[in-house]
């Protein structure tokens, strides 16, 4: 008899928080399957997670979603009586049943081959996929936002790990286009606090309005200089992607800026540069939000 996992109410989500192995709770929007034992939880209140949503064998490469949110990450131990599919489509009914979408799913083979279950891990942090079970990756929507749910199980093992992509908390950061201005002509080149996208897009959230205006406001004031806007990702995820999301976004800037603020489009070029050039550790947090940023470049 299946025994079906329940998706609980979106009100009752809470932040991810570490614990040790012997104090692990399931998270509040999706229980255990029954007999599973915990032995990891661990996540964060701000973090960047490469979803994934399709694998190619051949090239053992993963399509997937850069998304930003609260993370959390749970391991479980199987139930020794039942099989790794019977638990990936538990998991999956209550996905569907919560009235979510599934948005990729593998069993087996086409996960990818034994040898390469690693990359798995390698890639996000993911369970290592040996070619026994599966994965499933759905999106469930709540009045707190869209939460996104990836679980993969292997014969022993599984692993949920979730992804509240709720609003990042913004109109923290003062944008002074005067010192700005300064640091741009002395160095050649500006990060500008203040530039939001919607998650794993190039579409400018209306918080950026005031970033916005500081670079038109730069710009003004120095009306012979030309530009290049240079977006910035850090290195989470795939880096083709990467480098794709970083040129759009800074052709998104340029566009709001010609569109909407008035700048002469003929002093201004967008490229991407993807994580190759960070500011900060890609290794932790606050590293990698440092390094998805937005720069004026001083063009000849």
């Amino acid at each position: 008899m299946r025994a079906f996992i329940v998706l609980l109410s979106a009100a009752m989500i809470a932040a991810a928080v570490p614990a040790d192995a012997a104090e692990i709770d399931d998270h509040p929007l999706i229980s255990r399957y029954p007999g599973s034992e915990p032995t990891r939880r661990e996540g964060s209140e701000f973090e960047t997670y490469p979803l994934i949503v399709g694998v190619k064998p051949d090239s053992l490469e993963f399509d997937s979603i850069e998304l930003e949110g609260t993370f959390t990450r749970i391991n479980y131990e199987n139930p020794p009586d039942r099989s790794a599919l019977e638990i990936l489509t538990n998991y999956e009914q209550a996905i569907a049943g919560a009235g979510g979408e599934i948005i990729y799913k593998c069993v087996e083979a086409e996960c990818g081959p034994s040898f390469a279950g690693s990359r798995w891990g390698r890639f996000n942090g993911s369970i290592h996929l040996p070619g026994v079970g599966g994965y499933v990756a759905g999106k469930v929507a709540t009045v707190q936002g869209p939460v996104y749910i990836a679980i993969g199980v292997a014969e022993r093992r599984h692993q949920i790990a979730l992804l509240e992509a709720g609003e990042m908390e913004t109109g923290l950061v003062e944008v002074d286009p005067d010192a700005l201005g300064d640091e741009l002509d002395r160095l050649g080149h500006v990060a500008i606090p203040g530039v939001f996208f919607d998650v794993g897009k190039a579409t400018l959230t209306a918080e950026s309005d005031v970033a916005l205006q500081a670079m038109a406001t730069i710009l003004d004031a120095r009306p012979e200089m030309r530009v290049w806007v240079v977006g910035h990702t850090d290195w989470t995820g795939d880096f083709g992607l990467n480098m794709r999301l970083s040129d759009e976004r800074a052709k998104a800037v340029v566009a709001a800026l010609t569109g909407r603020f008035g700048v002469d489009a003929t002093r201004l070029q967008g490229h991407g540069v993807g994580p190759l050039a960070p500011t900060a550790s890609n290794a932790g947090d606050p590293g990698r939000q440092a390094n998805r940023r937005v720069e004026l470049v001083i063009a000849p």
